[in-house]
């Protein structure tokens, strides 16, 4: 049986392709988050700092800001999570911002007995981007925007037709509070996803 801290279920990320759903314990904190989310639909629950997701040093320029979301079930979190959410659009005008968002619904699952609660997804979610932040600190993972990361939740918004267009309203609306008054970007939702997902694109009609 696992039982580790969110600290010590970094280190078993990093050595193991898999994170076990019961690695990590959820956060007190982040449960009671989750259970206060009524006024919107969309909350964030962790950041790498506070103007996310505008770069943590403010620009002189103001090009379109990518926001690369990683929609998924993290149940349980593991490296190829990782790999997908480090990945880089070809569409980016610089470093992107990046997303882990847990929906509460999604069309193609249906909540199974026995799976993580999302409390523990959610921390497995947050040893992830703290992960992120660590390979940001590289050339490469600064290039990548790794550092640049927070941890999200979505209610009650199945399709990637309605999660793209709260994630439009509320980001615009946030990014536009931290420019107080200075132009601020545009800004481009970029979905990434797995394999197995992408093939079910062609064969299922889900979305």
């Amino acid at each position: 049986p696992w039982l580790f801290t969110a600290e010590a279920a970094m280190s078993s990320l990093l050595s193991s392709s898999l994170l076990p759903a019961a690695a990590v314990q959820a956060a007190p904190a982040v449960v009671a988050v989750l259970r206060a989310n009524t006024v919107s639909s969309f909350s964030i629950l962790y950041a790498s700092h506070a103007r996310w997701p505008l770069p943590l040093t403010p620009s002189s320029t103001s090009p379109p800001l990518t926001i690369s979301v990683l929609d998924s079930s993290f149940n349980p979190a593991h490296l190829a999570h990782l790999a997908i959410a480090n990945h880089l659009p070809s569409s980016a005008h610089g470093p992107p911002a990046h997303l882990l968002l847990l929906s509460s619904k999604n069309v193609d699952k249906e909540p199974k007995a026995g799976e993580a609660s999302p409390g523990q997804r959610l921390e497995m979610m947050r040893v992830v981007a703290r992960e992120m932040e660590r390979l940001g600190r590289s050339e490469e993972g600064a290039a990548r925007g790794a550092a640049n990361v927070a941890v999200g939740v979505i209610e009650d918004e199945p399709t990637f037709v309605g999660k793209s267009r709260v994630l439009n309203r509320e980001l615009a609306e946030l990014v536009l509070q931290h420019c107080a008054g200075v132009r601020a970007p545009v800004v481009r939702l970029c979905f990434s996803q797995g394999a197995s997902f992408s093939l079910s694109l062609f064969t299922l009609e889900l979305h």
